[in-house]
Order: C-alpha cells, then sequence, then structure tokens
C-alpha cells in the first residue's frame, strides 16, 4: 500500500510538472503574444503620424490652391471690366486728337491733363526745331524769307483743337460716355 501511495504520488508530481510546463508555456507565449502586438501598434502610430503629416501638407496644398484661384478669379473679373470699359470707349465716335483712356474716372482727369502737357511740349520742341529749320531754309533760299506766321497759327489751333476735344471728351460728373450701367456700377463700387 505504500508503494501504491507512492506510485499515485509520483503521477500527481507529473501532471502537477506537465500542468506547470504548460502555465509556463502559455505565460511565455502570452508573453510572445503582448510584445508582438505592442511592436504591431507602435508600426501603426508611426504609420498614422506620416499619414497625417502628409494629409496636413496636402491640405496646405489645398488651401493655397483654393486662394490662388479666387485671386485669379478677381483679377480675371478685373480684366474682363477693363475690357468692357475699352470696348465702349472704342465704340464711342472718335475724332483725329489723341484721345487717353479712360480705365477709371478718378484717373481720367489727371491722365488727360498729363497728356496735354506732354502735347504742349511735344509742341514747344516742335516749334524750336521748325523755328531752326526756317532759319535754314531761310538761309538757303537766300531769295525772299518766308513768313513764319502762318505755320505759327495754325499750330496754335491744332494746339487749341487737341485741348479742347481732350476737355470735351469728359462729362463734369467725371463719369465716362457710353457705359452700360452694370459697367458704371462695377467702376464706383470699387
Amino acid at each position: 500500500m505504500l508503494q501504491k501511495q507512492l506510485v499515485e504520488r509520483d503521477e500527481l508530481l507529473k501532471k502537477k510538472n506537465l500542468a506547470m510546463s504548460k502555465c509556463k508555456k502559455e505565460g511565455a507565449d502570452e508573453n510572445a503574444i503582448t510584445e508582438e502586438i505592442k511592436l504591431r501598434l507602435e508600426e501603426l502610430q508611426e504609420s498614422t503620424e506620416v499619414k497625417t503629416r502628409e494629409a496636413n501638407e496636402n491640405l496646405e496644398k489645398y488651401c493655397s490652391l483654393i486662394v490662388k484661384y479666387y485671386k485669379l478669379e478677381e483679377a480675371n473679373e478685373m480684366l474682363k471690366t477693363q475690357v468692357s470699359l475699352l470696348s465702349a470707349q472704342l465704340k464711342q465716335p472718335t475724332s483725329d486728337a489723341v484721345s487717353t483712356p479712360l480705365l477709371n474716372s478718378g484717373n481720367s482727369l489727371t491722365a488727360s491733363n498729363q497728356s496735354v502737357k506732354e502735347m504742349r511740349l511735344d509742341e514747344d520742341t516742335t516749334k524750336l526745331s521748325s523755328k531752326r529749320q526756317r532759319y535754314e531754309d531761310n538761309r538757303k533760299d537766300n531769295g525772299e524769307p518766308r513768313s513764319p506766321v502762318p505755320e505759327t497759327s495754325s499750330k496754335k489751333k491744332r494746339k487749341d483743337d487737341i485741348c479742347q476735344n481732350l476737355l470735351g471728351q469728359e462729362n463734369t460728373d467725371g463719369e465716362p460716355d457710353g457705359l452700360p450701367e452694370a459697367v458704371k456700377k462695377g467702376i464706383y463700387s470699387v
């Protein structure tokens, strides 16, 4: 009987050792699984950070493209307005005199004043050069000297005509003639 108890005890020890080894194996397996899950989680976090950075960069690019698009739309509208103004101005009857472009009513008066001054300067230099030329012509002819009066009076008349035409093109309220109402509203809303 003692021997029978010893055999039973040995069997119980074997079972206990077997159960302990199984638990150790399972614990080791659980530790390995836990480590594997931790590694996988770190990889996913790194991947998420990379994707987030890429998404932020793409979002910034998209926003800058939208801003550029709206700026281009505004520039396009401004150019369309200018084209319609210029086409309306070209459709107006023009005289032989030089006219200044009326892109906006605020600058039209100063632009016409500047162009009148430039024409006066050009005509003054033309007068000087023509006087020299007439003097040289008189010296070449050695005959009867020509009278400079007709040329001077025609230049004065032409100068006065140009000034009158430029001043006649502007209205007293600073609004260009012949523009559609939508264009007039667009000019003054700016």
